[in-house]
């Protein structure tokens, strides 16, 4: 029953934190709560759907995706927060990868990757905050190049 709660809580918070980054942020901000919102849905679903021998190489997968394209990201766009998120989907891979061989156990993996979220949604909204103290002007969807 408790797991109905914070299930409710996690989807809440991830809702107010894209939908605040969708609303006030950059193009960068909007692509991190875009990705974070589909991922997260997407991901219930997949695992409902394949739940058994599937769901973990699925989950491994998709995790892999996000930390790649979070260092996609971070490697663009050099904002501290956004390679913070791209740390963190690293220690949720490893989390996972973790379960996969036995090393961790249910509980233990269900609450790292319930602080990895908390973490990579409060370093959403600091983004966020950021880029919309900044103003239109300095807008944080300017790539960085390396010099030639």
């Amino acid at each position: 029953m408790i797991s109905v709660y914070i299930y409710t809580v996690a989807a809440a918070a991830t809702v107010l934190a894209c939908g605040y980054a969708w609303l006030r942020g950059g193009r960068v901000e909007k692509s991190v709560a875009a990705t974070l919102f589909f991922a997260t849905f997407f991901a219930s679903v997949i695992l409902k759907v394949a739940e058994g021998a599937h769901s973990s190489g699925l989950s491994l997968a998709m995790d892999a995706l996000f930390g790649l394209y979070f260092l996609h990201l971070a490697m663009r766009y050099p904002k501290g927060w956004l390679i913070g998120e791209m740390l963190l989907m690293a220690v949720q891979f490893g989390f996972q990868s973790g379960l996969e061989i036995g090393m961790i156990s249910r509980l233990q993996y269900a609450v790292g990757n319930n602080l990895v979220t908390l973490g990579t949604l409060v370093l959403l909204v600091y983004g966020t905050y950021q880029a919309s103290k900044l103003g239109p002007a300095s807008d944080s969807a300017t790539p960085t190049t390396a010099p030639v």
